[in-house]
């Protein structure tokens, strides 16, 4: 008769066992998991191989439907990275971000739902929306002054005058840096007369 290899439920050998078998899985899972996302998102996938900090780079979190769970790391970098480009007046930073994701804007959804709220404590009104077609869009407001930056590397920016939006004139010799500044200062005001009023 054969010996039998018998672990028990809980004992060192069976939990082991479990363990390396789970790191096999996830092992296995892999190389399905990522050629589905090139299949899927081909653009996107292809740039994360190259610039995989400014990128989220897991399938699996990109899949997930609930927008409000938890960022993974990756997502964190690129919430922070939207975050300090809009606090720190960095456009340019901004407006590479969105073109790397003009062909999975969705990618940037749960990541820019979760920078709203943040960027509301600075008085930054943010919105993120996204179209069929693939174009993003995200619109950034403070009392003052607003800025819309697309996926496709399209900025359109100007002042907030009795709540009315007015674009800055093409000859006025305007930049899209002259107003990511405006904004990072209103929200620096915001912030302080925050403090100040506690």
């Amino acid at each position: 008769m054969a010996d039998i290899n018998y672990k028990p439920e809980g004992s060192v050998g069976h939990s082991v066992s479990s363990f390396f078998g789970g790191i096999w899985n996830e092992i296995a899972s892999t190389p399905g998991n990522i050629v589905q996302h090139f299949k899927d998102h081909p653009l996107t996938a292809i740039a994360e191989t190259f610039l995989p900090p400014l990128l989220i780079i897991d399938a699996d979190v990109r899949a997930s439907d609930n927008i409000n769970a938890p960022l993974s790391k990756n997502e964190c970098a690129v919430k922070k990275m939207v975050e300090d480009s809009i606090l720190k007046g960095n456009s340019t930073q901004l407006h590479d971000l969105m073109v790397m994701h003009a062909g999975d804007p969705a990618a940037l959804d749960r990541i820019m739902t979760q920078a709203t709220l943040e960027l509301a404590q600075f008085g930054v009104k943010a919105d993120w929306t996204h179209t069929a077609d693939g174009k993003g869009n995200l619109h950034i407001a403070t009392g003052r002054h607003f800025m819309n930056i697309s996926t496709d590397g399209t900025q359109t920016f100007g002042d907030i005058r009795n709540g009315t939006e007015t674009p800055a004139r093409a000859n006025s010799g305007a930049t899209a840096d002259q107003y990511m500044h405006s904004i990072s200062q209103d929200a620096q005001q915001y912030a302080q007369q925050r403090f100040q009023n506690r």
